[in-house]
C-alpha cells in the first residue's frame, strides 16, 4: 500500500500567457503549492516569477554554502536544574551567508528539504557535530550531544553506512550522541522505521523523540519503539494554564515509560517552576541560553575532573 500526495500548479492559456511560458508559470505555480504545506493547487500569479527566482537563487547559494563549509553549528544547551550544571546540548545549523547576513533555518531549511538536499547537509551537520563531541570528550567534558535527523535522511537507505563511517572518521564514542526523530517518520504500514531505530540503537546511538504531542500523538509509538528520550514541546511549556493537564499526562507517560522528559522552549521562570513542580529535572530554552557557538558553549561548561 502507497500513500501518495499531490501538489498542483495550474497555468492559464491565452490568458496573457505565451505558449512557450505555459508549463515554466505551471510549475512556479506548483511550488508556491509546496511552500503552502504541500496537498493542493495553486493558479499562477506573476509575483510568483520573482518567488521561484528567489528559489532558485537560494537553492545555488545553499548548495555552494554546503560545499565550501559555511555552514556553522550553534549549541543550545540542556540544564539539570538540580545541579545547575549543564548535561547536555542540541546542535543547531546556521547559514552566514556573506551578503545576507545570518539566514534563518525555517527560511532555508524547507527549500532544502523539498529539492532534496537535505541528506547532504544532513551529513555534513552530523559529521561536523561528531567532530566537535569528540573534541569535547577527549578534553573530559561529560555531556550528551543530540543531533536531529530530517524525513529524508531518516528514510535513506544508507543512513547508517553513513553514521557508521562519519563515527569511525572522527573518532566519537555513539554513546555522546543522540539523535532527534519526529513522529511522523514513523508513519506508515511496514517494520522498516522499527528496524531502522534498532540498528541506530545498536551503533550505541540514543534515540529522543521530538514534538510529540503536535502531529499524530499515537500513544503505541511509546511503547514499540524504543526511545530513550521524549522532549516536551514548547506548545505544551507555554501552554495556558487550562490546557496544563494534557502536559502533566505526557509526563506521567513518561514516568510509566521509563523515558527522560525534556522541556523545550522555556523561556519563563514560571514554566520552569511550573514543570519541575510536575518532575521534570531537564530543561532547554532562552530562559537558561540562547543557542551558542562552540566556544562560548565550552566556555561555559564546568571544569573536567
Amino acid at each position: 500500500e502507497v500513500n501518495i500526495s499531490c501538489s498542483v500548479g495550474i497555468a492559464l492559456y491565452p490568458d496573457g500567457c505565451e505558449p512557450n511560458k505555459l508549463i515554466a508559470r505551471a510549475d512556479a505555480a506548483m511550488y508556491a503549492a509546496k511552500r503552502s504545506g504541500g496537498s493542493k493547487h495553486c493558479f499562477y500569479s506573476p509575483d510568483m516569477d520573482a518567488a521561484a527566482q528567489a528559489n532558485f537563487e537560494m537553492v545555488r547559494e545553499l548548495r555552494h554554502a554546503i560545499a565550501h563549509d559555511q555552514l556553522e553549528l550553534y549549541y543550545q544547551p540542556k540544564v539539570d536544574t538540580r545541579s545547575g550544571k549543564f548535561t547536555a546540548a542540541e546542535a543547531l545549523v546556521r547559514w552566514r551567508h556573506p551578503q545576507r547576513g545570518w539566514v534563518l533555518p525555517g527560511e532555508f531549511l524547507p527549500v532544502l528539504e523539498s529539492m532534496g538536499l537535505m541528506r547532504e547537509l544532513g551529513r555534513q551537520v552530523f559529521e561536523m557535530a561528531a567532530r566537535q563531541q569528540a573534541a569535547w570528550c577527549a578534553a573530559g567534558h561529560r555531556l550528551q550531544l543530540s543531533v536531529n535527523l530530517s524525513p529524508s535522511e531518516f528514510a535513506d537507505t544508507n543512513l547508517l553506512d553513513t553514521l557508521q563511517l562519519c563515527l569511525a572518521r572522527t573518532a566519537c564514542p555513539p554513546q555522546a550522541l543522540e539523535l532527534e526523530i519526529t513522529e511522523s517518520m514513523l508513519m506508515g504500514g511496514d517494520d522498516r522505521p522499527m528496524r531502522t531505530l534498532q540498528a541506530l540503537r545498536a551503533l550505541g546511538l540514543s534515540i529522543a523523540l521530538d514534538d510529540f504531542g503536535t502531529g499524530y500523538s499515537n500513544l503505541a509509538y511509546l511503547q514499540r519503539f524504543a526511545f530513550d528520550t521524549l522532549k516536551i514541546d514548547r506548545s505544551f511549556v507555554q501552554a495556558p494554564e487550562a490546557e496544563r493537564p494534557l502536559t502533566a499526562a505526557i509526563l506521567g507517560l513518561c514516568r510509566a515509560l521509563g523515558l527522560r522528559p525534556v522541556a523545550e522552549g522555556v523561556e519563563t521562570s514560571g514554566q520552569h517552576q511550573w514543570l519541575q513542580g510536575l518532575g521534570v529535572q531537564e530543561f532547554q530554552g532562552y530562559l537558561f541560553s540562547r543557542p551558542l557557538p562552540p566556544q562560548q558553549f565550552e566556555a561555559l561548561l564546568p571544569v573536567p575532573g
